[in-house]
């Protein structure tokens, strides 16, 4: 008789989870790894608006460190490589005073998952009437950049 013990690949069913901050002068992003597995993560970010006028229309480019799919909340306003712009769809292109909007997706990655270093406001805003205008560019100049901030909880 022979004993054996059958033994089966283990595959990461649950990563630490991660979570970045990122601030501008327009809105404050968390960036929020909520689970991974392979080469995938499902990440979720959360955009705040810390000012007291509504934001109308919202965008930001950042490397996502992978290929995205099954963004929910936003769309893909352009891509190169890892590079994306993402933006508000229309049910939540306003992000009231001291409120937020959520959005999310599935990042597939070569070798290492990484956060992105910074969010890059690809939006100007301008001011109408009262009320704060954040509209893409579209020539490709940029009009800040969000630095990423450890503690969370002291912007959120």
């Amino acid at each position: 008789l022979c004993n054996f013990v059958a033994t089966m690949p283990m595959t990461a069913f649950a990563a630490e989870t991660s979570n970045y901050t990122y601030i501008n002068d327009n809105y404050t992003i968390a960036y929020n790894v909520v689970d991974a597995w392979d080469n995938f993560e499902n990440i979720n970010i959360n955009v705040y608006n810390p000012t007291d006028e509504p934001i109308y229309h919202w965008a930001f480019q950042f490397d996502a460190g992978g290929t995205i799919s099954n963004l929910w909340n936003g769309v893909i306003a352009d891509s190169n490589e890892n590079q994306y712009v993402i933006e508000n769809v229309d049910y939540n292109n306003v992000i009231q005073p001291h409120s937020s909007a959520q959005l999310g997706y599935i990042v597939q990655f070569e070798d290492e998952a990484t956060a992105p270093t910074t969010f890059i406001d690809c939006s100007e805003a301008v001011a109408l009437t009262g009320r704060l205008y954040i509209g893409c560019r579209r020539d490709g100049s940029l009009a800040g950049r969000s630095e990423r901030h450890t503690d969370a909880d002291q912007y959120l």
